[in-house]
């Protein structure tokens, strides 16, 4: 038990660790991209939380699909104020995948977006290790209101 607990943590403070490195690093934006989904629908801002040996870290996952394919960036503000360029973003049909770069020890995001486009959620791995599991909720943000009309 005790061997596992450590093993937990010590996933936990390379996830932490690899977030800070990034950011120190100044990682290169996304280059590898696959788009089947409407970017309408998967684009955009993400909020919600980290789930990693017991620990719970607010995220927010930023996703834009542009004619060169899909980008992304990944924010944990708790360790960085800068948020983190994603190496590759693949979207197929309602399966997203984020990898951070390889500065960020490897780890990997996937998940599945609801049918409602509203949530994402799915698993994380950090070195090929399952280490953590991942929901956030799609931001919308409103229309800003159009002044009245002089006639």
């Amino acid at each position: 038990m005790t061997r596992d607990l450590a093993r937990r943590a010590s996933l936990a403070v390379s996830l932490v660790a690899s977030a800070i490195a990034l950011n120190s690093a100044g990682a290169q934006p996304a280059t590898a991209t696959a788009a089947a989904a409407p970017a309408a629908s998967i684009a955009g801002r993400w909020e919600g939380n980290l789930f990693v040996q017991g620990m719970q870290i607010p995220v927010v996952i930023t996703l834009d699909s542009a004619s060169a394919g899909w980008s992304g960036s990944l924010l944990v503000a708790m360790l960085n104020p800068n948020a983190i360029q994603l190496a590759s973003v693949a979207i197929n049909k309602d399966t997203v995948s984020l990898t951070l770069p390889e500065e960020g020890m490897n780890a990997f995001f996937q998940g599945l977006v609801s049918s409602d486009k509203k949530t994402l959620n799915g698993m994380v791995a950090v070195q090929g290790d399952n280490s953590g599991t991942f929901q956030v909720t799609k931001i919308v943000v409103a229309a800003a209101a159009k002044p009245p009309q002089l006639d």
